[in-house]
């Protein structure tokens, strides 16, 4: 169970306490993590070979009108 610390007189959350590898950051890491969250999750399960969304190819062919655009560049 995660545990909260203090260093230096900043909080710091610390997962997997009293384990071999314990993880521990602050606050303005914590929100850095939770504002990629998406791009962490697809990091993941991908095995760490993406942390971007595949594009949906149906809005990359239309243009701003709604109609296919023609004049793709590839």
């Amino acid at each position: 169970m995660p545990e909260i610390t203090e260093y230096k007189e900043n909080k710091l959350i610390t997962l997997n306490p009293g384990e071999k590898y314990p993880f521990s950051f602050g606050l303005s890491k914590a929100k850095m993590i939770l504002a990629n969250i998406d791009a962490i999750k697809i990091f993941v399960d991908t095995d760490g070979q993406s942390c971007e969304k595949e594009p949906d190819i149906n809005s990359m062919l239309k243009s701003d009108s709604g109609e296919p655009d023609v004049n793709l560049p590839f």
